[in-house]
C-alpha cells in the first residue's frame, strides 16, 4: 500500500500532515526538572532546577503584558475564523509577528454557541476577521478600528458588489465593534504567547519543552517537528524559564540548561539551539539563545541503496517516526542518484524511517502501482547501506540496513 503525505510548510505558521506515528510530545512531565525551588529578593528571583545535577539561575521578574479579548459571532457559512490584527500607523506591528496571513485561528467558545474568541496585545487597534481559508469560498471582513479593550463583533453586514471588468462579483462584509458584553461567563484573560523554535543534536531524536513558574511543577509544552529540522510551537510568555529534554528516562534522559528569555520580547519568537556539549559542572546540555533565526546547515547522512535490477527509477521516502513529519511533500519522494552498484541520497538527519520504492515505474512505464520495501525504522543518522531482498506475502520487499562498507 502506498504511503501518502500532504504537507504545507509556512515559516511563521507551520502546518504539518503526518505519515504515521504520534506527535513529538506527550502529556507526561519530566522527572528531572519537575519542580523548582526559589528564593525572592526585591530585585531578582533565584531558581534552582535539577537534572543529573543542579544549576542555579537568576531570573529578573517579567513585566506584565497587557491585552484584551476579541469575540466574534460569525455568519453560519464561515468556518475556522481567524483574526488578523495590527497597530495602525507607526511601525504597523502585527498582533502576532511570527504568524503570516490569515492570522491566528480563533477558538470556539464552548459556553456560548456560535461565538469564537482570541486575545491580542493591547497595542492592536485594527482587525480583520476572515474564514474559509484554503477554499474557493475564502472570505474576510473589511478592516475595523477598535479600542484597546474587550470587544464583541456580532454584526457582519454584507454588501454585494457586481462584477466589473476582470473583477468577479463579490460580497463585502463590514464589522462593527461593540464594547457591551454579549457573551455569558468570564471574559477570557489575555495570555501573551511566543513562538519557540528549537534545534537539537542528532542523537536527541526528539525534543520536549517544559515551562516553570515559581515553585509550581514544570508543565510540558507541545512542540511540532518541521521539515527543516526545527521544532516549534506557540508557548506562554508567563513562565519564568523553560528547559528541554530528549524525552528519555533514567540514564537515557538528556536535559538542556535553563532557557531564560528576555523580559521585553512580548509576542516575538525566540530560537534555541541545543549544543552537542554538556556543561562540565551541571551535566546539562549547553544552549545558544537568540531572537533572530540562526542559519543552520541542514545536516544529512548518506544512504546507499542496492535495488532490484528491474527498478529503473528508485526513490526514497523518509520521515521522523516519532512525529510523522516527512522530508518530502508528495509520494514517492525523491529520486535516488545512481552511483556505481548503488543508488545514493543525502537524508536529513531528523529522518529515522525510510522506504525505498521503484517510483511507480514498471517495465519502463510509469504508472500508479509502486513496488516498495517494508518500513525501515530506527535508522541511525550516519552513512548506511540498504539491501533489498525478496517480496513478502504482502508484496513488499524485505530490506536491511548496515553501517559498514559492504565487502
Amino acid at each position: 500500500m502506498k504511503k501518502a503525505l500532504v504537507m504545507s510548510l509556512l515559516l511563521a505558521a507551520p502546518l504539518i500532515a503526518a505519515c504515521g506515528g504520534t506527535t513529538a510530545s506527550s502529556s507526561s512531565t519530566s522527572s528531572s526538572q519537575s519542580k523548582a525551588s526559589s528564593t525572592t529578593s526585591s530585585s531578582s528571583k533565584t531558581s534552582t532546577a535539577s537534572s543529573s545535577t543542579s544549576s542555579t539561575v537568576t531570573i529578573d521578574p517579567k513585566p506584565t503584558l497587557e491585552g484584551f479579548a476579541i469575540y466574534a459571532k460569525v455568519p453560519e457559512t464561515w468556518t475556522k475564523p481567524n483574526v488578523w490584527g495590527w497597530k495602525d500607523g507607526g511601525d504597523g506591528i502585527n498582533a502576532f509577528p511570527s504568524i503570516s496571513w490569515p492570522g491566528k485561528a480563533m477558538i470556539a467558545d464552548t459556553a456560548n454557541a456560535g461565538w469564537y474568541y482570541l486575545t491580542v496585545p493591547s497595542y492592536v487597534n485594527r482587525v480583520i476577521i476572515n474564514a474559509n481559508q484554503g477554499s474557493d469560498t475564502a472570505i474576510q471582513s473589511e478592516a475595523a478600528e477598535i479600542e484597546s479593550k474587550n470587544v464583541w463583533f456580532s454584526s457582519f453586514a454584507s454588501t454585494e458588489v457586481a462584477a466589473e471588468g476582470s473583477e468577479p462579483a463579490k460580497t463585502i462584509y463590514t464589522i462593527t465593534p461593540g464594547y457591551t458584553k454579549e457573551t455569558t461567563g468570564e471574559v477570557k484573560a489575555y495570555e501573551p504567547m511566543n513562538y519557540a523554535y528549537v534545534y537539537i543534536p542528532n542523537d536527541w531524536k526528539s525534543a520536549k519543552m517544559y515551562g516553570v513558574k515559581g515553585q509550581e511543577n514544570a508543565v510540558e509544552l507541545a512542540l511540532t517537528l518541521q521539515t527543516d529540522g526545527w521544532f516549534t510551537e506557540l508557548v506562554s510568555y508567563n513562565y519564568d524559564y523553560y528547559y528541554l529534554t530528549n524525552g528519555g528516562t533514567g540514564t537515557a534522559l538528556k536535559t538542556s540548561a535553563n532557557i531564560i528569555t528576555k523580559t521585553d520580547i512580548g509576542v516575538n519568537p525566540f530560537y534555541v539551539v541545543v549544543k552537542d556539549e554538556k556543561d562540565a559542572t551541571t551535566g546539562l546540555y549547553k544552549i545558544d539563545l537568540t531572537y533572530t533565526k540562526p542559519t543552520i546547515n541542514v545536516k544529512t547522512y548518506l544512504l546507499h541503496a542496492s535495488v532490484p535490477a528491474s527498478w529503473t527509477e528508485p526513490h526514497i521516502w523518509a520521515w521522523n517516526n516519532a512525529s510523522g513529519t516527512g522530508a518530502f511533500t508528495t509520494w514517492p519522494g525523491e529520486k535516488l542518484e545512481a552511483s556505481g552498484d548503488f543508488f545514493d541520497y543525502n537524508v536529513p538527519t531528523f529522518c529515522d524511517a525510510i522506504i525505498i520504492n521503484d517510483g511507480g515505474v514498471q517495465n519502463g512505464v510509469k504508472g500508479d502501482s509502486v513496488l516498495q520495501t517494508t518500513d525501515l525504522k530506527d535508522v541511525e543518522a550516519k552513512e548506511c547501506w540498504v539491501r533489498i531482498g525478496e517480496a513478502n506475502t504482502d508484496g513488499k520487499f524485505a530490506a536491511s540496513v548496515s553501517y559498514t562498507t559492504p565487502a
